[in-house]
Parts: C-alpha cells; structure tokens; sequence
C-alpha cells in the first residue's frame, strides 16, 4: 500500500470519532481533501462520467471466483447468531470505539 493509503485507512479507523477521518460535519469533504484523492475529478464521477477501474468479467450472478477463498470459506460471525442478542455482541466488538451522531 502506498503511504496516502495507510495514511487514510488509518484515520478512517481512529477509536476516537474527533479524530476520525469523515467523523465532523463537513465529514465529505474531509474524506474527498484526503491526498490519496489528490486528481481525482468529483464532479465527473457524480455525474457517471469515469470509466470504472476494473470491470471483472463472472459467468453468473453467483459467481464468486474474484473473490478470496479465505473470505468464502469464513463461518458467518457470531453477531448473526439469533440466540445471542445482537446489540450485546456488537458492544462487545465496538467496545472502545466512541460515536457522536452530530
């Protein structure tokens, strides 16, 4: 990855919302100043006008061959068990992550 990415994987995952890339009111325009987004003509991807980056070619609409074995292979979370409540478990995981809805 390069640096801007890091950089902004980073700050997308800060525990601290005041700290968080896109966390403020003007959160979208944080997130598209960003550097890893530094050329990149917003107006022409709003209007449908960018040519996609990859168009992977699938022979089916379940056809998963793009993606990785170590994801499809995975047991679905526990956060999808109905006999655990789904608040509780998400708590847990989010524990020290802090969200203010402004």
């Amino acid at each position: 990855m390069t640096e801007d990415e890091i950089d902004f994987v980073q700050k997308l995952l800060r525990r601290v919302s005041e700290g968080r890339l896109g966390s403020a009111k003007n959160g979208a325009e944080q997130v598209m100043a960003h550097s890893l987004f530094n050329g990149m003509d917003w107006k022409a991807l709003y209007d449908k006008k960018l040519p996609a980056p990859i168009i992977p070619v699938v022979g089916s609409r379940t056809d998963f061959q793009h993606l990785d074995d170590g994801f499809t292979g995975l047991k679905p979370p526990a956060i999808l068990d109905n006999s655990e409540n789904i608040e509780t478990r998400t708590h847990q995981i989010f524990w020290d992550f802090d969200f203010s809805a402004e």
